[in-house]
């Protein structure tokens, strides 16, 4: 189960962290195949297994035109960057949840616990942020610069923490698993 926390560790660190020189050089298609790989190894026998390995793919699929892009501007990519943000989200929301009632059914507490509070909490606060992002263009250019700032700084907040607690995650050991049993 560590191995699994640990792939999706690498997965969401290539996804949440844009690194970019002309391209991604931290591509998000290949964070989701990380997290592809860490949604079999930890939740293979749960029922929705199916249609979250499924997703992984598609977002797989979706992810490489957005890896790709060179620093276009456009209405158009604006809306798509906003509508994959979504689905993001709410991927991400399954995702969380589908993992935390896989951990609870398999006993092991002491992870579950642990992925409680990001299911819970992760996926409020990145839709606070796209809710609030949606009516920047709508107020005075000073507001809308301290408001564009704090929701960056949440949500590059919420993806360090996200990074770290899939982190401590995949170094839990057995021997702390089995105690929580």
């Amino acid at each position: 189960m560590n191995k699994g926390f640990h792939y999706l560790f690498i997965g969401f660190l290539l996804i949440l962290v844009d690194l970019r020189f002309i391209i991604d050089v931290l591509p998000d298609a290949l964070g989701y195949f990380f997290i592809s790989k860490g949604i079999t190894k930890t939740a293979q026998s749960h029922k929705h297994y199916g249609k979250l390995y499924f997703a992984t793919c598609i977002l797989i699929i979706v992810a490489i035109p957005f890896d790709l892009y060179i620093n276009i501007t456009s209405n158009l990519l604006n809306y798509l960057m906003f509508t994959f943000r979504v689905i993001w989200v709410v991927y991400l929301y399954y995702l969380l949840s589908i993992l935390y009632s896989h951990l609870v059914k398999e006993d092991y507490l002491y992870l579950a616990a642990s992925l409680k509070s990001l299911s819970n909490k992760v996926p409020i606060i990145l839709l606070i942020s796209l809710f609030i992002s949606l009516f920047l263009m709508n107020i005075p250019q000073n507001w809308a610069r301290i408001l564009g700032i704090f929701i960056a700084v949440v949500e590059a907040t919420t993806s360090v923490w996200m990074i770290v607690e899939f982190y401590r995650l995949s170094k839990t050991n057995e021997r702390e698993q089995v105690i929580s049993k």
